[in-house]
């Protein structure tokens, strides 16, 4: 079903709710014109795609209303509510509900909706707050006058962050809905799923929850519950929202845009979190649900499994190839070298054994743990993989925690391991239900089920009125594995008296206390390298950082190409593991050849060397909750004041005879560059990503924290990565100027040679009026700009004392209606003629400096000849939104240097990306620690440390490094550990100590130092610190020079200042020598 509102169709109906506002009538499979209308709903057709047919009326005699005025209470409100009319939808209507809102923090509010008479099931998660006034909140609650609605605005902007109408509440026995609008559609996370796209699609989408042993597939409800959402407003502010519920439930994303939640069971308990910015909305939500918990630094090494390797010859096989290439591993079974050890473990039990063999269940047996019958004695059985009949432990009884630790505690004198893998614990079964089936009752078979795979709350796990300690399975479920995380993380720390491992497949709101996860039984497909990028990034939302997917698949034989391109993304997961599946083709990275291995063992190193710094997030994600993986949507800088040229209207030609800098000196406020006004206004420059919109939907490239981008090759036979680059900086007023004319024609008459020359540039597609009306070649400027390279405030990872990077000749520059000064570039292929031009195109003769040529052709190659100093070419001045590269620097080269100005918006970027590398960029203004890698993490902890120096435009850099031994339990809260802050100003690196504590920091001295910078001009120094001889000849947009504290004098380019000298020999990690 495909159209647009007001279709012919829906004319018909009279009284119809528009398509993109319809609330589904009837949610389950079935509908039909005779069964809506005995609902008392519409039945009305609708081109809007997948809108309901059948759906509520305006006049609904369905909800809820207010009685009475709301009654303040210690927390906040409480108001009752009381059903309007008889009619019920699935039977066992509740009446009255309470409406309770407490303002638990000035950013976190609780509204929930419960029986007031009887005591139903809820989520044992307790989250308190210290309670604030309404004044004190960052929000304020509203009932509309006419009792329908409750809505909750943002104070700061009065956005409307939740309106729901009770009319299009329901609260039944088994059936539980409400609907709200949000004020966007880039609307973000509700799991676990396999999700296409970050950004969730709005037409009417139904995900349902319910944990599942499901292999990743589109749609499916998978092995975990997350109803958390967030939602980031039309001004970029965010917010985000939780249901607490543990019942199968699911959630439809309409156009409105609106979200209708639906649940089986239990009450409707939701938390705001008001955010603003998408990185404070997870802090938020982690501080309520619980902070992630901190990694071992070991857990951070690559990890390499597999099932099936079928015998211990093979498993050493596997290791005499990881060690012969030197690829960062550690085995699974034997512990030395600094290798760890980690064991997966079912939660079935099998109680067909002999008697007196399997302690595990006898002991069970005794203790009374298993989840039982509807009886509530009798214990469940099921089949898995153990042989026989399987029981199954009840994780939310006391006792059962009691047998699992002993048990932990026992198998650690067994095998010596040093974490634990929970696999299975959603819980899964093979069969439906237990035997001998379930019984025919509403527990098993409610009048609604969610929208979940099969339509079946047994299949492939327990009857829903099996008993736990906390109550019916039809409640419970989908805490299993939540309750089992926990006892298996202090387990584990009993047992090794070290830092837990802990990897749960199944997981739920607050998982990531004390555990991670990876994200299935995907397949050796790229749709699943692309989409785990998807994932890692919703995990991240949901509190649980250290996550990861199976590289190279988990299903199906891999390919060569794939992957390898996954060993390189794979390598920048948090949890970086190589997995498959029994029967399939071996794929370690050894196992591809010499090239292979060598491509997988440099991309490692870098995760190796860079592990201090992901340390250090995750220091920050345990302290403060954020995110250590985040989309470049989370970026959210605002910048000072800035003063910038508005420009408006035209006078003709202009004579420049001064440099654009010099010439910027002498301006007067009524003729500027032809401008018949031009005047200077305060402007308020978001420089950020969260308020691009075009960075919403970004899901092919991601970042470590705030200073280090991945942007990996995701399409088969591909040599290129496309990403956006973000605008951190924007240059002073000499440097940027905005134009605004829409009666610009291609042919300029410009006197004065080529200082006075001035070229638009224009591509209609994002211009604001017709600039350049008579250009016939702007169509399909998506494709084209796809074309445009740029690296912003980023820069590469392989970077090079001289860099160049590739643009696309034939169409050099294609963003909005701009201007360049000084130099040449492509127009869109189209003539253009310039007199007085310097610089030309093949199959044009080049020009001798001096010269000039009354007309040009562009549709060759861009060549120049003499030097690049006398033909102005190694000058680039911008002008507008968008920026000039270069020309290429000789008649036989395809490339050019340049810079892309930070003012550029939409800033995508095409980078070349051969088999052998994943596109790494680092971000200006930041210090990253790093380490010499080595094989494992042991040994590469034991190598100096070294800093990274990314200078932004006023040539400063900060950042900070964690530090502790790795692996001992509560090092943060027993204050045992390092922490300084760094930073680069003032030719001067400087170290600030936060903290003094117990752990010594051993390897003080720097081995090396990095330092990056973007340059500012050809007449000085493009670099604190460095000297250049020729600016002429060394002319790159960025520059990287390596100075050792035992090799000061062996630059890449250039030499070090005293200044710089004095800078490095001074330089420790430790700020204090006592250290």
């Amino acid at each position: 079903l495909v159209g647009c509102l007001g279709s012919e169709q829906e004319a018909e109906c009279p009284g119809a709710v528009v398509g993109q506002k319809r609330i589904d009538c009837h949610p389950q499979p079935g509908a039909s014109q005779e069964a809506c209308e005995a609902r008392g709903c519409t039945w009305c057709s609708s081109d809007v795609p997948n809108a309901p047919w059948c759906f509520f009326p305006e006049d609904s005699p369905y909800g809820y209303a207010r009685s009475g005025s709301a009654e303040k209470t210690d927390k906040g409100w409480r108001v009752t509510l009381n059903k309007r009319q008889a009619l019920s939808l699935f039977g066992n209507d509740i009446s009255p509900i309470v409406l309770e809102v407490e303002f638990q923090t000035k950013d976190r509010l609780r509204f929930r909706l419960y029986d007031p008479n009887k005591q139903r099931f809820e989520v044992p998660l307790k989250i308190n707050g210290p309670g604030v006034t309404a004044e004190e909140a960052n929000y304020e609650v509203e009932f509309s006058d006419d009792a329908t609605h409750f809505m909750i605005k943002r104070k700061s902007t009065g956005t409307v962050l939740w309106d729901s109408p009770l009319v299009d509440l329901f609260f039944s026995n088994q059936f539980l809905q409400i609907t709200t609008t949000v004020p966007s559609t880039a609307v973000y996370g509700f799991g676990e799923h396999e999700h296409p796209t970050f950004k969730h699609n709005m037409d009417f989408v139904t995900y349902g929850m319910f944990s599942r042993d499901q292999a990743p597939t589109s749609f499916a409800n998978l092995y975990g519950v997350h109803p958390f959402y967030m939602c980031v407003e039309p001004d970029s502010n965010a917010h985000g929202v939780l249901l607490l519920n543990s019942n199968a439930q699911d959630v439809t994303l309409s156009p409105n845009p609106s979200l209708t939640f639906r649940t089986i069971g239990g009450i409707l308990d939701f938390y705001l979190f008001t955010g603003p910015t998408p990185e404070s909305v997870v802090q938020q939500y982690t501080e309520a649900i619980g902070r992630p918990h901190m990694p071992a630094y070991w857990s951070l090494g690559f990890q390499l499994s597999r099932w099936g390797y079928g015998s211990l010859d093979v498993l050493k096989q596997t290791v005499d190839r990881m060690k012969h290439y030197d690829i960062p591993y550690f085995m699974k079974e034997l512990k030395k070298d600094g290798k760890h050890n980690i064991l997966i473990l079912d939660p079935f039990i099998t109680k067909d054994e002999e008697p007196g063999t399997y302690r595990a269940y006898e002991l069970g047996q005794e203790m009374g743990v298993w989840v039982n019958n509807s009886d509530g004695v009798t214990p469940a059985v099921g089949q898995a993989w153990p042989p026989g009949d399987s029981v199954f432990p009840d994780y939310t009884n006391p006792r059962t925690v009691e047998w699992w630790t002993q048990l932990c505690l026992e198998l650690k004198d067994v095998l010596d391991y040093d974490g634990i893998w929970i696999d299975m614990n959603e819980p899964s079964n093979f069969m439906r239900g237990q035997i001998p089936g379930c019984a025919d009752n509403e527990i098993n078979y409610p009048p609604y089920t969610p929208s979940i795979s099969d339509r079946s709350l047994a299949e492939k796990t327990l009857c829903p009125d099996s008993k736990t300690y906390l109550g019916d399975h039809y409640d419970t479920h989908s805490l299993f594995g939540w309750s089992q995380t926990e006892p298996t993380f202090n387990a584990v720390q009993q047992a090794t008296g070290k830092r837990a491992f802990v990897l749960s497949r199944s997981t739920f709101v607050g998982s990531g206390k004390h555990g991670g996860h990876w994200l299935g039984d995907n397949f050796s497909q790229w749709k699943d390298l692309r989409r785990s990028i998807v994932g890692i990034l919703e995990f991240n939302l949901f509190g649980i950082p250290y996550i990861g997917a199976d590289i190279c698949g988990f299903n199906y034989n891999t390919t060569y190409e794939l992957c390898l391109r996954w060993m390189q993304l794979g390598s920048f997961y948090p949890f970086s593991r190589n997995h498959n599946s029994e029967g399939n083709s071996e794929q370690d990275p050894a196992v591809f050849g010499d090239a292979f291995a060598k491509i997988s063992r440099a991309t490692l190193r870098i995760r190796y060397s860079l592990l201090p710094y992901l340390y250090t997030l995750f220091y920050e994600s345990h302290v403060y909750g954020g995110t250590v993986v985040r989309s470049l949507m989370h970026e959210n800088q605002l910048h000072n004041f800035v003063r910038v040229l508005i420009c408006s209207g035209m006078v003709g030609s202009t004579e420049i005879s001064e440099s654009l800098s010099s010439f910027w000196h002498s301006l007067n406020q009524e003729k500027i560059f032809g401008c018949v006004e031009g005047y200077f206004e305060e402007a308020d420059f978001m420089s950020q990503f969260t308020s691009d919109q075009e960075t919403h939907g970004i899901d092919t490239a991601f970042l470590w924290g705030s200073a280090f981008m991945i942007a990996p090759v995701l399409e088969e036979a591909s040599t290129l990565a496309e990403h956006i680059s973000e605008q951190h900086r924007h240059y002073r007023a000499s440097q940027y100027l905005k134009w605004e004319d829409e009666s610009l024609s291609l042919l300029l008459q410009v006197r004065n040679g080529c200082r006075g020359w001035m070229l638009p540039l224009t591509c209609s597609c994002y211009c604001a009026g017709s600039s350049l009306q008579g250009h016939t070649q702007s169509s399909n400027c998506q494709a084209r700009r796809k074309h445009t390279d740029m690296k912003a405030n980023w820069f590469p990872y392989y970077l090079s004392p001289t860099v160049f990077w590739n643009c696309s000749i034939s169409r050099a520059v294609v963003l909005k209606s701009s201007i360049f000064l000084c130099c040449a570039g492509q127009v869109l292929g189209s003539r253009l003629s310039l007199l007085g031009a310097r610089v030309c195109f093949s199959p044009c003769p080049p020009l001798t400096p001096g010269n000039k040529r009354e007309n040009c052709s562009t549709k060759g190659r861009l060549h120049t000849c003499g030097l690049m100093r006398e033909a102005e070419l190694w000058r680039q001045n911008i002008a507008g939104s968008c920026s000039v590269i270069a020309g290429s620097q000789g008649c036989a080269s395809w490339q050019g240097r340049g810079r892309v100005p930070s003012a550029w918006r939409k800033n995508y970027a095409t980078v070349s990306a051969p088999l052998n590398k994943i596109p790494l960029y680092i971000r200006g203004g930041y210090i990253l620690p790093q380490q010499a890698p080595a094989t494992t993490t042991t040994e590469s902890r034991l190598n100096p440390f070294g800093l990274i120096i990314a200078l932004d435009e006023q040539g400063q850099a900060s950042g900070s490094l964690f530090w502790d031994d790795g692996d001992s339990i509560d090092t943060i809260e027993k204050e045992n550990y390092f922490l300084a802050k760094y930073t680069f100003s003032k030719l001067q690196l400087l170290g600030t100590r936060d903290l003094f504590l117990v752990f010594p920091l051993r390897i003080c001295s720097l081995n090396s130092l990095a330092c990056i910078s973007l340059s500012d001009s050809t007449d000085s120094a493009p670099i604190v610190g460095v000297l250049w001889r020729d600016p002429a000849r060394y002319w790159p947009p960025a520059v990287l020079i390596r100075c050792s504290v035992q090799h000061r004098n062996k630059l890449a380019q250039g030499q070090c200042t005293d200044a710089f000298h004095t800078a490095l020999s001074s330089v420790q990690m430790c700020p204090e020598k006592d250290l």
